[in-house]
């Protein structure tokens, strides 16, 4: 699409008319809109990638730290169980199931 209106951009451009020469103004101006979307689009996915690779991070570690709390002879295999679980879920499951565990955590300690 950016090729299309980049060489029909050159085209208009290269004319004497006036029409074509708005046109050209008008293909350059959705040509610079579109490309700033494109952008605004990527660094939005990378920046909630980010925040969703931070988040898997915290809870990882939290469930080491309960891991290394509670966890009994035999129960490994049950902590293996919940971490696959946890990885298989979609984002939504997967985050209320995290905060089910930052709750555990929290009684833990209290």
């Amino acid at each position: 699409l950016l090729r299309a209106l980049r060489l029909a951009a050159a085209v208009a451009a290269a004319a004497d008319d006036a029409d074509t020469l708005r046109l050209a103004t008008a293909l350059k101006d959705k040509i610079d809109v579109t490309e700033k979307n494109v952008a605004d689009v990527v660094v939005k996915k990378l920046a909630e990638l980010e925040a969703s690779k931070n988040l898997m991070e915290h809870y990882r570690h939290s469930i080491e730290t309960l891991k290394n709390q509670l966890s009994q002879p035999g129960e490994e295999d049950e902590l293996q169980l919940i971490e696959e679980e946890l990885s298989s879920c979609d984002e939504a499951e997967r985050r209320q199931l995290y905060g089910a565990l930052d709750a555990a955590l929290a009684a833990l300690a209290a």
